[in-house]
C-alpha cells in the first residue's frame, strides 16, 4: 500500500484496543466470541455495534482491534474499548471518523485485512477492508489462510469472501 493512500487521521491515531493475536489473548477472544453467541446480551450488543478489524502485517502476524471512532473536533472523544463519550451523541457533537485498518499497523504494510463480525449467530471473517481486502489482487486463498490461523488458536469462524468487483463496504 502506498503511504499517500492513507488518510491523515489514520497516520496519527491508533486504536487503543489493537493487539497481536497470541495464545493468551486468543483464549480471551474465544471467551468473548462464545459469550456473544451464547446469549450474553452485553457481548452480543458490543459485537453487533463494533466489528473487529484485523490485518495480517508484513511479518505474518494478525493484528486486531475493535473498530473505533474519533471525534474530529475533540480526538479525546472516542467510541471504542477504552473511549469516553459525551452523554448524548448528536449532530452537535461534531463529525465522527472511523479509524481504519491502516491504523492497526505502524508500518502501514499489510498482506490482507478485513472484519470479524457476529452475524446470525456465527462469527464471520471477511475481507471487507478498502485498503487490505477487496483491492490489490487479494485472493480467497489468503482469507482461507487467515481462517486456518484463527482455527489454530481455537477460534471458529466462517468465511465471507467479497470479490473486488463487489467493493461496496458496509455503512
Amino acid at each position: 500500500m502506498h503511504p499517500s493512500c492513507i488518510d491523515e487521521y489514520e497516520k496519527s491515531e491508533n486504536p487503543v484496543s489493537v493487539e497481536t493475536l497470541n495464545s493468551t489473548n486468543a483464549a480471551n477472544l474465544k471467551l468473548y466470541m462464545a459469550s456473544a453467541i451464547s446469549g450474553l446480551k452485553l457481548s452480543e450488543l458490543i459485537a453487533q455495534q463494533l466489528p473487529i478489524l484485523w490485518v495480517i502485517d508484513e511479518d505474518g502476524e494478525l493484528q486486531f482491534a475493535i473498530e473505533e471512532y474519533l471525534n474530529a473536533e475533540n480526538p479525546a472523544l472516542r467510541i471504542g474499548r477504552f473511549g469516553k463519550l459525551p452523554r448524548v451523541i448528536n449532530t452537535e457533537s461534531g463529525e465522527w471518523s472511523r479509524i481504519g485498518h491502516p491504523s492497526l499497523l505502524p508500518s502501514k504494510l499489510g498482506r490482507i485485512g478485513g472484519e470479524l463480525v457476529l452475524k446470525d449467530g456465527d462469527w464471520v471473517l471477511s475481507n471487507r477492508s478498502g485498503r487490505y481486502g477487496v483491492v490489490f489482487g487479494r485472493k480467497e486463498a489468503q482469507l482461507e489462510s487467515v481462517k486456518r490461523l484463527l482455527h489454530s488458536f481455537g477460534l471458529t469462524v466462517i468465511v465471507d469472501w467479497v470479490p473486488a468487483a463487489q467493493r461496496e463496504m458496509r455503512s
